[in-house]
């Protein structure tokens, strides 16, 4: 499904700094809900640390998944 179906005519696009819909997760061969791939390639993106400090973010890891990956021993 696609969120931004919900979320751009809502005018609420502006609220999100990245966005990754059932849509993306499809075409990138992710996992979707309650799997926490979609949420973990938004945190990859190459704005991600840029917008998360600008939100206010104290720490931010470049390359969440290779850090969940790390701790976890895999991505759950």
């Amino acid at each position: 499904m696609s969120a931004r179906r919900a979320v751009i005519p809502a005018g609420l696009a502006g609220l999100f700094d990245a966005l990754v819909d059932g849509v993306d997760a499809d075409r990138l061969g992710l996992v979707g809900k309650p799997d926490p791939a979609p949420f973990l390639e938004a945190a990859d993106r190459p704005d991600a640390e840029v917008q998360l400090r600008a939100h206010g973010a104290d720490v931010v890891f470049p390359g969440l998944t290779a850090v969940v990956e790390r701790v976890c021993g895999e991505v759950l």
